[in-house]
């Protein structure tokens, strides 16, 4: 009777810890269905500042599955990883509305200069945020890949004495910060930064117009042994222009540091850098200029609010 009576109980708790493991809900994930046009493809790259579009960038169709939050925000990046050539892969983030599992497509860049004649990509990284505040990261995954792409129109450089210079990041980030410098945020290219209005350079301008002025360093480097002549880089918070550097030039294998203040939006936005953004250098890969990254604002930068006077204190 008592083993009878143990077993019953063994039953019971083991069935009780399955319906309990099935109830458990699903986890964040998402998962790389096809990438248009189909491998190998010919593109003709997207310039600086042009939009992505069929036929210069690659879309990406995608499943995933949201449990943790109610939104958030799928970004694929291609920059960066490991066995990936020289290419742009800046997101177009794909905004999830609602709870649960659901499919999507979104775009990334590639770049084709003259002289660059395609690339294969190896591993696409993509990231689930909530945008926020606070901005957090619920997912981030890698999915090996094989895809190739040819320059429409792409060649490849000529011989010894056609040198060419290239401009490009020195570090795979930026630093960002207000008005203390012992306070600054380091944030690698292609993830987030979560800002307060209260640390800006000035929280309460005067007039003000809800942007905050923060101080943005990032760092330039010629790769090729080749100077330059003078370029501006610029840098975007989403589409808005919002600080030129230069003209300046870059001696032969130069590297640079650059300070910047640009005006930030409120919220959460795309912060993103072009270097020789108006295509003034002949470089022998213009597929490594452009970087960006994700930022959180919180609050606004706002004037003083005037405090009352006390009663019978004359104004």
């Amino acid at each position: 009777m008592k083993l009878s009576l143990r077993l019953s109980a063994f039953v019971f708790l083991a069935a009780a810890l399955l319906l309990s493991a099935s109830a458990a809900p699903a986890a964040d994930w998402v998962r790389v269905l096809s990438m248009t046009p189909a491998s190998p493809a010919t593109l003709s790259g997207v310039p600086p500042s042009t939009p992505m579009a069929a036929g210069n960038s690659i879309e990406v169709a995608f499943a995933y599955n949201l449990e943790s939050h109610t939104t958030g925000r799928i970004g694929f990046y291609t920059a960066g990883e490991p066995g990936n050539p020289p290419h742009t892969g800046v997101e177009l983030p794909f905004m999830v509305t609602a709870k649960g599992e659901g499919k999507g497509t979104t775009r990334f860049s590639v770049a084709c200069p003259q002289g660059f004649a395609g690339c294969t990509i190896t591993t696409v990284r993509f990231d689930l945020f909530f945008d926020g505040p606070p901005l957090v990261k619920l997912f981030e995954g890698h999915q090996a890949v094989k895809y190739t792409f040819v320059c429409k129109d792409g060649n490849p450089t000529g011989g010894p004495n056609d040198r060419k210079p290239n401009v490009t990041s020195a570090r795979p980030g930026l630093y960002i910060w207000g008005s203390n410098p012992a306070a600054k945020h380091w944030v690698d290219w292609g993830h987030a930064v979560t800002l307060k209005a209260s640390e800006a350079i000035d929280p309460h301008p005067t007039p003000a117009n809800g942007q905050c002025a923060f101080n943005v360093e990032y760092y330039e480097k010629e790769t090729n042994g080749v100077a330059t002549p003078p370029f501006k880089n610029k840098i975007y918070s989403d589409l808005s222009e919002r600080a030129i550097n230069g003209p300046s030039a870059l001696a032969a294998s130069e590297v640079r540091s650059v300070i910047t203040q640009p005006y930030l939006d409120s919220g959460a936005h795309g912060l993103k850098l072009v270097l020789d953004a108006d295509g003034d250098v002949s470089e022998t890969n213009e597929g490594d200029n452009t970087f960006s990254i994700r930022y959180v604002l919180e609050g606004k930068c706002e004037s003083q609010p005037t405090r009352p006077q006390p009663a019978g204190v004359p104004k």
